[in-house]
């Protein structure tokens, strides 16, 4: 019979320094069928099983941070390029859709209030929000050629 917490105990010092499920599964000598029973079973142990992963996720995330750093200060302009497009709003890829089609429509009771329900649950601020939802209440919803569709 395998000891719970002593395979708990390994997995997370594992997952800790390698997020890697199947290396820790290997390490801690258990099948990763068994782990995901346990955790199915057991909802302390999958969070403790979880915490780790993010513990070991967050050790990668700044070594992989600093690697690139230093391969920007080495002149890398790969990596320069990277963190340019990733961090720099100046450097980030952006999508522009242009159309030529004129639409109108006017939205329903229920309509609005989906949106409005969605506006909640976006993580804007309150006063993007209301900007939205201003908009969303005008009557006036057309798109021409030469004026975008109001959003």
């Amino acid at each position: 019979m395998l000891d719970k917490q002593r395979v708990l105990d390994i997995l997370c010092e594992e997952l800790k320094q390698r997020p890697v499920l199947q290396y820790a599964c290997k390490k801690a000598d258990i099948s990763r069928s068994h782990l995901y029973r346990w955790m199915k079973e057991d909802q302390e142990f999958a969070a403790k099983i979880e915490a780790a992963k993010q513990e070991g996720t967050d050790v990668v995330n700044d070594f992989s941070v600093s690697k690139l750093l230093n391969g920007i200060n080495n002149d890398n302009i790969a990596a320069v390029f990277f963190w340019l497009r990733h961090r720099h709003p100046d450097f980030a890829s952006k999508l522009e859709v242009t159309s030529k089609q004129e639409v109108a429509y006017t939205l329903t009771e229920e309509q609005k209030s989906v949106i409005q329900e969605a506006l909640k649950l976006s993580g804007l601020t309150e006063s993007e929000r209301s900007e939205l939802e201003q908009e969303l209440h005008t009557n006036d919803h057309e798109q021409t050629p030469d004026r975008p569709a109001s959003t």
